[in-house]
């Protein structure tokens, strides 16, 4: 297969070409065109690159975040070229976390492009869909495992012991024993179905309480 072309327009002076740090990464660094240096924050920014981008029908050019400056605390939104777009490459970059502000300075690495070749999809209407055993079960993925919900128990029965006035170091001695797990989840579920506001009712299932506890633990 001839390799795609990936035309590149510098629209101004300090412009760089994006490269492949090395010879098999996925991804094509894209710089920073500045002419000074730029203080992010908690707010989105459009960073330009000062190039330009062109290529065939048919693929797909990304814009992925990197990981070096995600580990730092600096986001950088996953974006979407078309192939019939023309103008400047941006990447909309911000702060978060405990992170409040990072300057980036002319020249410097902000994001990659990668790109993809594009599958030949036909969009039809249909009246129903296949049956799976998943269903409509949401966006959640799988069931919740019974430690993540020990953990919302867990959680509760010390929020609650807190609420009672019985003190932090009472309340942490309830976490369930994982020595004996299988007994533990049994009788939180049993204490915790009666006692708190995310019952479980007659017939739900272990992840919808999850999803109780969950929804309590969020509401004001």
């Amino acid at each position: 297969m001839d390799p795609l072309t990936l035309r590149v327009v510098r629209l101004r002076d300090g412009a760089r070409l994006p490269a492949r740090s090395t010879p098999s990464a996925t991804g094509f660094d894209l710089h920073a065109c500045l002419d000074a240096p730029l203080a992010l924050g908690p707010l989105p920014q459009l960073v330009p690159t000062g190039i330009a981008v062109e290529f065939s029908a048919g693929y797909d050019v990304q814009v992925r975040p990197r990981s070096g400056l995600s580990a730092k605390g600096v986001g950088i939104a996953f974006g979407t070229i078309d192939a019939d777009y023309r103008g400047e490459v941006l990447v909309t970059m911000w702060t978060f976390g405990g992170l409040a502000s990072y300057e980036l300075r002319p020249g410097d690495r902000i994001a990659q492009l990668v790109v993809a070749q594009l599958a030949a999809i036909e969009v039809v209407e249909a009246s129903e869909l296949s049956r799976t055993p998943r269903g409509d079960g949401g966006h959640d993925g799988d069931d919740l495992r019974e430690e993540q919900l020990l953990g919302v128990l867990s959680l509760l029965g010390v929020l609650e012991d807190l609420i009672q006035s019985r003190g932090p170091e009472q309340a942490l001695q309830r976490r369930p024993n994982h020595d004996g797990r299988r007994a533990s989840f049994d009788e939180s579920i049993e204490n915790l179905s009666g006692q708190h506001p995310c019952r479980l009712r007659e017939g739900s299932s272990v992840r919808s309480f999850g999803k109780a506890c969950y929804t309590t633990l969020e509401s004001p």
